[in-house]
């Protein structure tokens, strides 16, 4: 499970598979809620935050220690 937080229509843990991506993240959490600010984009790693916009992020792998913030 991931979870996503912030502004999705769904917040809370999703369940993806292993080589699933920050956009997929997204998409299982219902998409993205009004008010969402795509150049405000975290995620968040057990010693790590990656912080960045949509471009950098939306490819990026996420895994079951991840969590994703949109703001």
């Amino acid at each position: 499970y991931v979870t996503v937080l912030g502004y999705v229509k769904t917040p809370g843990a999703v369940e993806l598979p292993g080589d699933a991506t920050l956009q997929q993240a997204l998409a299982a959490a219902g998409g993205l809620a009004q008010g969402a600010q795509l150049d405000r984009l975290q995620l968040r790693r057990a010693l790590s935050i990656a912080q960045g916009d949509w471009t950098t992020l939306v490819s990026t792998p996420v895994s079951s220690s991840c969590s994703c913030w949109l703001k």
